[in-house]
């Protein structure tokens, strides 16, 4: 299984495009969040490379580095408490 950092999402449409992209290259899309996600199964460099540049295309990106992915779920977390929380 591989997880992947994932910069601009913001809602739950970006999860479904997210999801659309992942299983039109033939992969198992696990569990999907707001900034991350699980692909299940095997990720080869190929399919990595493929991916990274279908979800450029549609406005997100892979993170890779550890400090944007602490700065991404951070964003992510406030982003969740102002459009999802019940107040």
């Amino acid at each position: 299984m591989a997880v992947l950092h994932i910069k601009n999402m913001v809602c739950d449409r970006c999860k479904m495009a997210v999801q659309a992209q992942i299983e039109s290259l033939g992969l198992t899309p696990g569990k999907i969040e707001l900034g991350e996600i699980e692909i299940i199964g095997e990720l080869t460099p190929n399919q990595y490379v493929a991916l990274k540049e279908n979800l450029q295309k549609i406005g997100f990106e892979v993170i890779d580095n550890s400090t944007a992915r602490t700065v991404e779920k951070i964003k992510n977390a406030i982003v969740e408490l102002v459009h999802y929380s019940q107040g």
